[in-house]
């Protein structure tokens, strides 16, 4: 009896498992179904994908099939002409010879300027002004080829400005003539007329507001647009002065050393030569000037931030323009404002002026040098009104 319940046990344990295996063996097989199903799937989905991409072939693009040999892939690259020339303009600026994980930048860069030449009508040469000079090239195609008739007023303006610009004959017909007469207008400048400075009843304020009519920066930017927030509310943009060598850089050291001054200063006499100066003044007075003009811009120099270290976040200062008035006292806003500002009432009242918003987006820290520059500063004017009229008629035309 007790051999036998022995004999069923064993039965049963083994029943057991041979059902367990069975039941493991089923999963297992349902389990590599599921995952043979799902990689069949993927790789008809990538076939499929591969044959749709094969089949596209628009006639803006042409492109190939490239097999790899490494990866059997099929790769898509396009090979238009614009592919071409940007891929070419790629491969020409990188230096394959430099280790891109220890130094990246010579690694895509290195060979830019071995390859590009900085013209004579500029400090610099760089991508951005590049595709600057490409902008203004396929500019001046669109106004030649432009129809004119039935134009908007805008462009109207555009064609007018740019026919006068390219109209060589009437400017050699006028000569420096409107260059003496912008200067008569700031006021005279002494080296080209006999207009005498009076420091005492002059106003630097009413210079800027001649100089912001005709786009021209002085000692600050001084612009006008509406606020970005509500188009009903007019805004005042203080910005920094504009260095005419447009970097720092070239302000630093003394001038007797500094070779970037030296050319400047040489630029400015040829400038007077052409508009009829004697340079040859054993007077001393046009050295004097032009030391003037560039100690000046040296000053403003040192007083201002670069781009790359200004915080504009605590710079950028939005105030009414009564308190505008109240804090920078030494500036005579009306002076500023009534000129080029005419379109916009400016309240007189101190009650009433809290609603018109003033934006100021650099503090004014060279209110408190004013007095150190107003000598000069009428010459400075006038120069940076002269030089900026002679190179945008160079670089716009």
């Amino acid at each position: 009896m007790l051999m036998f319940n022995s004999y069923n046990n064993k039965n049963t344990i083994q029943r057991t498992t041979n059902n367990r295996l069975v039941v493991l063996f089923v999963v297992l097989f349902i389990f590599g179904a599921i995952i043979a199903i799902s990689i069949l799937t993927i790789l008809f989905a990538i076939r499929e994908n591969l044959v749709t991409n094969s089949e596209k072939s628009p006639k803006s693009i042409e492109r190939y099939q490239l097999n790899s040999s490494d990866t059997n892939q099929r790769i898509s690259l396009c090979i238009s002409e614009k592919c071409t020339q940007l891929a070419s303009t790629y491969q020409k600026n990188m230096n394959r010879q430099m280790d891109p994980c220890t130094d990246f930048y010579s690694f895509t860069c290195g060979n830019y300027a071995r390859h590009h030449i900085i013209p004579e009508y500029t400090t610099k040469i760089n991508l951005l002004i590049e595709m600057r000079q490409n902008l203004g090239t396929r500019l001046k195609s669109i106004l030649e080829t432009l129809s004119r008739q039935n134009n908007t007023k805008s462009m109207q303006l555009v064609h007018i400005y740019y026919d006068s610009c390219m109209n060589v004959d009437a400017q050699n017909d006028l000569a420096t003539q409107p260059l003496f007469k912008l200067i008569s207008e700031l006021g005279g400048w002494e080296l080209l007329t006999n207009a005498q400075f009076d420091s005492e009843h002059y106003q630097w304020e009413v210079t800027a507001g001649q100089l912001a009519l005709i786009g021209i920066d002085g000692l600050m930017r001084v612009f006008v647009h509406s606020s970005f927030e509500d188009r009903n509310i007019q805004t005042l943009m203080f910005c920094p002065p504009s260095l005419y060598l447009k970097n720092k850089k070239f302000y630093r050291g003394a001038p007797s050393s500094n070779v970037f001054l030296k050319h400047y200063k040489n630029y400015i006499k040829g400038f007077l030569q052409l508009l009829g100066v004697d340079i040859d003044d054993d007077s001393g007075v046009i050295d004097y000037q032009i030391n003037d003009i560039i100690d000046l811009e040296r000053r403003i120099a040192n007083l201002s931030r670069s781009d790359n270290q200004r915080r504009h976040s605590l710079i950028n200062n939005l105030m009414s323009y009564k308190n505008f008035r109240h804090r920078y006292r030494e500036v005579d806003q009306f002076a500023l404002i009534r000129i080029f500002w005419s379109t916009i009432s400016i309240p007189t009242s101190s009650s009433t002026s809290s609603t018109t918003t003033v934006f100021v987006i650099r503090t004014l820290c060279l209110v408190a040098e004013l007095k150190w520059f107003i000598i000069m500063l009428c010459s400075h004017s006038i120069w940076l009104s002269l030089s900026e009229n002679s190179d945008s008629q160079i670089s716009n035309c």
